[in-house]
């Protein structure tokens, strides 16, 4: 992690939250569509017990009223290497709160920035304490980081979507790529990380040539 954050510029960390915001509205319209329309995600993996779970959620009951006529969901973009590891031990990186008109279909984003200070109530042997955004989750899971929301905004969010570095590159993908300008010194970074992200992922990837606009597929717009 440490090589991660410490070799990225600012431009860099602006790109790869800009990138998640789209990917991830992007995977969470497919998944609002697909389960209304069909009530068939079989390609979203649930947690079986996540209906039980959501008792233990920080709900704030006066946002109910306030909220009435919206559906509100947390998207999380999470830093897991693994294609199949979504659980605590990654951080989320990315935090994005989906309000959806249920009358228009309207959807506003609205992003948490990771090292935003926030209270993160008691879980998994932690006592209430300020922690960064992308902690919670680190520490404490989904259930600690959506309470987290839910406190500090006064919301009362009971849903999530959640993709890792593996949904990531195939969101992409699926859209045909991306187009960003890369400059000299994020084009170094970019290919030393496709390195590592094709370890990890097991896929294989064509090194980025030059700077300028270019155009990124799944796995290289994930290591950028």
């Amino acid at each position: 992690m440490s090589r991660k954050k410490a070799g990225m510029s600012a431009n860099a960390k602006w790109g790869i939250a800009f990138l998640i915001e789209i990917v991830v509205m992007f995977f969470m319209v497919v998944g609002y569509f697909f389960f209304y329309a069909n009530r068939k995600l079989d390609n979203i993996n649930r947690p079986t017990n996540w209906d039980d779970s959501k008792e233990n959620l920080d709900i704030n009951e006066d946002a109910n009223e306030a909220q009435k006529g919206y559906r509100t969901i947390a998207l999380f973009g999470i830093d897991s290497r693994s294609t199949t590891s979504m659980a605590e031990g990654n951080r989320s990186d990315s935090i994005i709160i989906a309000s959806i008109n249920n009358d228009t279909k309207e959807v506003k984003l609205v992003s948490v920035y990771r090292d935003t200070l926030l209270m993160v109530p008691a879980s998994g042997g932690f006592n209430d304490t300020y922690r960064k955004a992308t902690e919670a989750f680190f520490y404490s899971g989904v259930e600690a980081t959506i309470s987290m929301i839910n406190l500090n905004l006064d919301l009362n969010i009971t849903d999530y979507v959640m993709v890792n570095f593996e949904a990531l590159i195939r969101i992409v993908d699926a859209v045909g790529g991306v187009d960003l300008e890369i400059t000299e010194q994020e084009l170094y970074w970019l290919n030393e990380y496709l390195r590592d992200t094709g370890l990890n992922t097991g896929r294989t990837y064509e090194t980025v040539p030059s700077a300028g606009m270019v155009h990124l597929d799944g796995i290289q717009a994930t290591a950028y």
